[in-house]
């Protein structure tokens, strides 16, 4: 199973607890009705009649196999799989009283034993609300510049997930991909050595500096409402670029401190103007 979002109702569902909540509970119940035999010196050893037997264990291997196959509880299905569980194998050729009380607990802790392996991690839902919304805040974005999805989605996760580090990381990694949609769009270059170097392999600061070259040289244009036009679209995205740059990529370049979940949320919402603002200006 990959990596999902689901609510309590979903993992309930998808989880068959309902399910599994009344197998125990049969489990439990089938027990205490052969206990007093299965405990009896004088019957113990004696096998179950054959419709009692399907009475009282038939139905329950069969819900067990169902579930383990439905959810993977692998110690279950071992026991239970027509053709070779060991619970199984012993009911078809004739299993005594005593056993099947004590292969119904085996059966038990089985089950719980595979369920301690189902981890859920709990999304507080002031979180799980920037998931729910996501595709309506970040969808224009995607469109503009779908290599930032990965990692806007990322930093999205991180956050719902409490990661808040790792949600500041991947925020940087998506407002990279807006500067590289920048640079393109200013035909930026960058050296290294006296050699042009790939924008994509260069730092942010010889980016955003290049970017204010650029800014530079559009100062020099005759005065026109197209100049004053690029000049304040550029030099805000350029603000934009320096703001982030000096705020969190310094410092998760750097191995600093950890971040706090109001750090990380203001990365997140700062990317997104970023890239908003990227993504309206420079849609075509």
């Amino acid at each position: 199973m990959s990596f999902e979002i689901l609510t309590l109702w979903e993992i309930m569902s998808k989880f068959c607890v309902w399910h599994l909540v009344k197998l125990l509970q049969h489990i439990h119940e089938h027990r205490e009705a052969i206990q007093k035999l299965a405990t009896d010196p004088d019957h113990r050893d004696e096998r179950m009649p054959e419709e009692i037997a399907e009475h009282h264990l038939s139905g329950i291997m069969r819900t067990a196999h169902e579930i383990s196959q439905e959810i993977r509880l692998q110690s279950t299905n071992d026991l239970v799989w027509e053709g070779g569980g060991t619970f199984w194998m012993k009911y078809k050729v004739g299993i005594t009283w005593q056993e099947a009380y004590y292969e119904l607990d085996v059966l038990r802790r089985a089950i719980e034993a595979d369920l301690q392996w189902k981890t859920f991690a709990f999304v507080p839902p002031q979180n799980a609300e920037l998931l729910d919304q996501m595709a309506h805040h970040w969808n224009d974005i995607w469109k503009v510049i779908p290599d930032a999805k990965p990692d806007c989605e990322e930093a999205l996760h991180c956050y719902a997930l409490e990661r808040n580090t790792a949600a500041v990381f991947h925020s940087m990694r998506a407002a990279e991909h807006g500067l590289r949609k920048l640079s393109k769009r200013l035909r930026v270059k960058v050296f290294d050595k006296g050699k042009q170097h790939p924008v994509e392999l260069a730092t942010w600061n010889k980016v955003i500096t290049e970017i204010n070259n650029k800014i530079a040289a559009i100062r020099l244009l005759p005065m026109s409402q197209k100049r004053q036009q690029q000049l304040e679209l550029y030099s805000d995205a350029g603000q934009h670029c320096l703001f982030m740059k000096d705020i969190w990529r310094n410092d998760i370049s750097h191995a600093k401190k950890p971040h706090k979940a109001t750090e990380a949320l203001a990365a997140v919402e700062r990317v997104k103007d970023f890239l908003q603002f990227l993504a309206k200006h420079l849609r075509n």
